[in-house]
């Protein structure tokens, strides 16, 4: 029922009939379930209203007058709270007997009791209204009948009539029902009725409660249990093609990555199909659920045979039936388990089986050699596995697993293809009637998980935290972007968690989640593991569950209690955690071979030859002096005990402790080259992934994998050596800060999540001559680049930065003596700070020296900060505070005149409000530095970018124009607003792609896309706004292209991105092959199409000419990348020297190292990447001078 959109009142009011007389109203609450007055009920059916329920068997007739007037349904009582003498009670609730309407849907309740300002609405059907009567109210005070009063609309006076009894009392202001219509005031303005409030109706109708206050229908990070199979959507296919091998086949696995799936597939696919079937006995376990996996599958069995077992009887049940299992007696325990639950067959699940590689080899065989038992003629019993894909490789060379690996049968379980995933995002809701999604939040979901494989964790985390900030029955857009998406959520939450902790407690936390992940030898790096409460000291455990109430650990019972994560996916995608786990991987890859030599110990009788000597005790006591905090009990003791044998025999063992150190040495350094060749195969892997979002930082990646492992395989996704540039600048003007892949749109069209691409122009950050670029490097300061013929010069403003300061916009005037930039300024202290004055709050004084621009008053401050820089003059001419750390500044610009520079200022820095299309703009006089009286923009829109023509009265502005919500943006404009006296606003164009001007910002040229005709290029003389040229007819790729004009507006370029075929290859490189761009120039004014070079590099997004014609320098542009393609005295001109540049590279890895050396004007600064280098990475910079 219902749609995506919010729930409107009119799809949930009924009308309650008596014969053929509306007597009241009602509301539907529920998929069947409508809510109403006992006294309207009482009215129909002819009973007292203070009596008694008149019972399920009686029938009331009601109907949608707002969506099916006159078909009537049928409905019985279900809740009946007769009127006591105090008035109270007066709730009924009717079930319908038949579907309503396909449109209807259920109001969202909220326990408000009534408390809200906002406007209140009712529908009602009195005599002689019977189609309906709208009233419009506010919220009075609580009476002592625990009702509310109403009070009418100030200036729309009205009353409430017979008729309107059981009526929603609806609060659009919450988009929820806050109570129900109870009894009509007349003679008391402006009092004119009262409301019962819902938290008075969920008292009186406990049952309702449970259907709009249910738990969360999503699992966060656990995994779907048993009891969530009612929730689980996407799987039943396979789900049915598991039960049917379950029953056919002795050994099944399922194998898949992790996030895939694989525990929920087994727990609530196909575990519940199975215990439906007669005669299906069913065990489930996990190999750690036992001091060994021998133990936990006894133990599973004795649950099975004896579950009202005491703890102390098991303990010797399970290690008898260990004995009878390890001399091959399975088929009697099975034979047993079968008669107690009279059943004709069993089924052991294992889930996580990869968990038998914790544990000794000798172990694991015992257990898969009882497994193995289930493939033999008759058995009466069979074997289901989940195994992480991670561990197949070694299952099928591994001695203790290999004999049931070559007998099982593999299903693999793959992402969710599009369709599933929809059924996975939506399926759960459906079931819960009274909550939906967003129009469009679906299609975001469904993009961000394809673009994530083995993301499901993710997802299902991600729904639970919209579920948690629904509001008024919808999970919304605004609450998926507050968090920061698929991606954002977890990491999110999981530092709030930590954030929340005091420094005593954040220690312990530290000790803790060190032991809850294992790092591999190979493979993945790291994976969970469950820390058993023996083995953590009481503050850990305190910890562990505290954190468990989180949601970010589990805590298990059972036998051997402990503690693990929810999910794995943490590691990944929880940087604290990922960092702790690299900070200390040499010591848990020593502590795991540790604990694997004390389980060999124990399981040998504790045997003196398993203890430590020689080298290996060295290195031991080596860790335990520098992590004693880390080691448990058990590990301790161990330890010491290897130290008392070493004592004993130490004069006997001088030549044997020689031997093993050099053995020890040639094993680390062998490590060592091994860890190397990981870290460099890892950073090549960020590198390639980077790439499409911070281009500079991924080179950067790549030549530190260089550096750490010149041999390293960079597959077919080396970094691009840029063929035909001259230089590469950086510029973080262009990356978003957390450099994750850009949101998909969701309102159709171009959107507010295009605000980021079309704001990449150049124009206003290369100067007028073309011979200045302004950007932001690594550490996000700026840094000017003079061109100068052959050579590129640099002159950072670092002196103009503290340690954290940033800079976010940033311009150059067209002159190129100014560059103006809003710079977010952090307290800074002086060498002495511990001498340092404090203030009231004890915390101390920054010192106001260190600040080369605005200053910070305080330790707690931050401030947005406005600075102009004179370049002729190396001296700040503006720095001015505009706000605090919360400040939102949309555009900078300088006019072409140097005489004004101008910021412009949203009311919000939330898109989604209203208030972030309401602009001031502020303007500085350059030569005395005194402000204008700001300017409040007579117009409502986001400004994607302000070209300031000379005096800054004036601008030329793209901006998006909002929808009638004013919320949303309805299409994309360019326009000349000005901004004196009198301001104003004239479209030049109302429907456009992108835009850009001259360098000199005489001309300005947009890519035009009205509704239902070609696109076509336009350009205007920014000065009068006349029309210059108009290009017609561009094909729908080159209408996604985009703008460059060169220094004086004489010529134009378009770049763009050619459209992939219907079926495209599969094979990476042809795919490659196909993946090009397309690139057309033409002479303005004429409008006349000039030649281009062929083949031109298709990396590239952008294309600005810096010279007055197309064979002068070029600058171009992606993602972080500025390149610059320079003239050469005597040599080819730029432009034709990009042609053919679209070819494969044949550099080796060290002529692609000296390549990208060569071109990156900063190689080595690198903070913007530099936590994404792992550890046993080279030390030596990416480009060593």
């Amino acid at each position: 029922m219902g749609g995506t959109r919010r729930i409107p009142l009119e799809a949930a009011v009924v009308r309650i009939w008596g014969a053929d007389t509306p007597r009241g109203a009602g509301f539907l609450v529920g998929p069947r379930a409508v809510l109403t007055a006992t006294h309207v009920v009482a009215e129909v059916l002819g009973v007292p209203a203070d009596g008694p329920s008149p019972g399920g068997d009686v029938r009331i007739e009601v109907d949608f007058p707002l969506l099916a007037p006159g078909r009537r349904i049928s409905a019985a009582v279900a809740a009946w709270a007769p009127v006591d003498e105090a008035l109270r009670g007066d709730v009924a609730g009717l079930r319908l007997l038949e579907p309503p309407p396909p449109e209807a849907a259920p109001l969202v309740l909220v326990r408000s009791g009534g408390v809200t300002s906002d406007q209140l609405v009712m529908v009602g059907f009195p005599r002689g209204l019977e189609l309906g009567s709208w009233v419009y109210g506010r919220r009075g005070g609580p009476v002592a009948t625990g009702w509310v009063e109403i009070n009418a609309e100030p200036g729309r006076e009205s009353t409430l009539e017979p008729g309107f009894s059981g009526s929603p009392v609806w609060a659009p202001g919450l988009d929820a029902a806050i109570g129900m219509v109870a009894r009509r005031v007349r003679g008391a303005p402006p009092k004119i009725g009262y409301l019962i409030t819902v938290a008075t109706v969920l008292d009186t109708w406990p049952e309702l409660a449970e259907v709009i206050e249910r738990r969360p229908p999503f699992r966060a990070l656990r995994p779907f249990a048993e009891e969530d199979a009612e929730l689980f959507f996407g799987r039943e296919e396979q789900t049915a093609q598991l039960a049917g091998l379950a029953r056919t086949t002795p050994v099944v696995c399922v194998v898949g990555p992790s996030g895939v799936g694989k525990s929920s597939l087994l727990h609530a696919g196909v575990l519940p199909v199975l215990r439906q079937e007669p005669g299906q006995v069913v065990l489930v376990l996990r190999p750690s659920d036992g001091s060994t996996p021998l133990h936990a599958l006894a133990a599973a069995f004795d649950h099975l045979l004896a579950p009202d077992a005491s703890a102390h009887d098991r303990l010797a049940r399970v290690d008898d039936l260990v004995d009878r299992l390890a001399a091959g007696g399975v088929a009697d325990v099975v034979r047993a388990v079968l008669t107690e639950r009279r059943g004709q067959r069993l089924l052991v699940a294992v889930d996580q089986f990869e968990e038998v590689f914790d544990v000794p080899t000798a172990q694991r065989a015992a257990f898969t050699r009882v497994l193995v038992s289930a493939t033999r003629p008759g058995a009466a019993w069979s074997v289901l596995l989940n195994l992480r894909d991670t561990f197949l490789g070694p299952s099928l060379g591994d001695q203790g697993v290999l004999e049931i690996a070559a007998r099982w049968v593999v299903v693999t379980v793959a992402d969710l293809t599009r369709s599933q995933l929809r059924g996975a995002v939506t399926g759960p809701l459906a079931g819960v009637g009274t909550v939906s999604y967003e129009e469009g939040l679906v299609e975001r979901l469904l993009d961000d998980v394809q673009s994530a494989p083995s993301s499901l964790p993710l997802l299902q985390f991600t729904l639970t935290e919209l579920w948690a900030r629904r509001r008024g029955g919808l999970l919304r857009h605004d609450a998926y972007d507050g968090f920061g998406g698929l991606h954002g959520a977890l990491a999110g939450y999981a530092q709030d968690v930590w954030t929340s902790l005091d420094p005593l407690a954040r220690q312990h936390a530290r000790r803790l989640l060190l032991q809850l992940v294992r790092p591999l030898p190979e493979g993945e790096p790291w994976v969970r593991r469950t820390a058993q409460r023996d083995d953590l000291d009481d503050a850990q455990w305190a910890i562990a569950q505290r954190l468990a109430s989180t949601r970010l650990l589990v805590l298990r019972g059972g036998s051997r209690p402990g503690v693990e994560l929810a999910h794995e996916s943490l590691i990944a995608h929880w940087p604290r955690l990922r960092a702790l786990a690299e900070e200390f991987r040499d010591f848990r890859v020593w502590q795991e071979n540790l604990r694997q030599r004390m389980a060999t110990w124990r399981t040998e009788g504790e045997t003196p030859r398993r203890l430590l000597s020689g080298l290996d005790l060295r290195e031991a006591n080596r860790w335990a002096a520098r992590q004693p905090v880390d080691l448990t009990a058990a590990e301790r003791e161990f330890l010491a005990l290897s130290g008392q044998r070493r004592r004993r025999r130490w004069a006997g063992t001088a030549l044997v402790m020689t031997v093993v150190l050099v053995a020890v040495l040639a094993t680390v350094q062998s490590t060592a080259r091994q860890r190397g060749g990981l870290a460099a195969a890892d950073l090549a892997e960020e590198a390639a992934q980077l790439e499409p979002y911070d281009s500079y930082g991924s080179l950067q990646l790549g030549l530190r994998a260089y550096r750490t492992d010149p041999d390293v395989d960079f597959g077919y996704r080396e970094p691009h050596d840029y063929p035909g540039t001259d230089r590469l600048l950086p510029d973080y003007t262009m990356v978003d800060p957390n450099r994750s892949p850009p949101t998909p749109s969701t309102t159709g069209g171009t959107g507010m999540e295009e605000v980021g691409r079309l704001a990449r122009g150049m124009s206003t950050k290369i100067s007028g001559a073309g011979t200045r670029v302004v950007t932001t490097n690594s550490a996000n300061q700026v840094v000017v680049w003079s061109v100068e013929g052959e050579r590129v010069r640099s002159t950072p403003l670092s002196a103009l930065f503290n340690r954290h300061d940033v800079a976010h916009q940033v311009v150059v005037s067209r002159s190129g003596r100014y560059v103006a930039f809003v710079q977010t300024v952090l307290p800074a202290f002086s060498e002495g700070m511990a001498d340092a004055p404090v203030d009231k709050e004890g915390l101390p004084v920054p010192d106001p020296n260190t600040s080369g621009t605005c200053a910070v008053s305080s330790a707690a401050q931050m401030v947005t900060c406005l600075v102009v820089y004179d370049l002729d003059a190396d001296k700040v001419v503006v720095a001015t505070p505009l706000g605090g750390a919360g400040t939102f500044v949309s555009m900078i610009g300088i006019d072409p005149a140097d005489e004004v520079v101008a910021a412009v200022l949203p009311g919000s820095r939330d898109r989604t409000t209203v208030e972030s299309s309401e602009n001031t703009i502020r303007r500085w006089d350059l030569s005395d530095g005194r402000e204008w009286t700001p300017l409040r923009v007579p117009w409502r829109s986001w400004w994607t970018g302000m070209w300031l023509r000379p005096g800054g009265t004036s601008a030329v502005v793209r901006e998006f124009i909002p929808d009638s919500t004013g919320t949303r943006p309805e299409r994309y404009a360019l326009s000349i607003g000005e901004l004196g006296p009198v301001p104003g606003r004239r479209e030049l164009a109302e429907n456009i792609k992108d835009a850009e001007t001259s360098l000199d910002w005489g001309t300005v040229a947009a890519v035009e896309s009205p509704a239902g005709s070609p696109a076509s290029i336009t350009a205007w003389d920014t000065g009068t706004g006349r029309v210059v040229t108009r290009i017609g007819d561009l094909t729908d790729e080159q209408d996604d292209g985009y703008l460059g004009v060169n220094r004086d507006g004489s010529a134009l370029v378009l770049r763009w991105r050619k459209a992939l075929p219907a079926n495209p290859p599969t094979d990476v490189e042809e795919f490659a092959a196909l993946s090009t761009g397309g690139l057309a120039a033409w002479s303005l004014p004429e409008g006349t199409r000039q030649e281009v070079p062929e083949g031109f590099d298709d990396t590239w997004h952008r294309l600005v000419p810096l010279g007055d014609t197309l064979d002068g320098p070029l600058a171009l542009t992606r993602t972080s990348v500025v390149g610059l393609t320079l003239s050469r005295p005597g040599g080819a001109p730029p432009w034709d020297r990009m042609a053919g540049t679209d070819e494969p590279s044949s550099l080796d890895n060290d002529e692609l190292a000296d390549r990208l050396c060569e071109l990156l004007a900063d190689p080595n600064n690198d903070a913007s990447v530099r936590p994404l280098v792992p550890p046993d990475t080279a030390e030596e910079p990416p480009c060593p001078t």
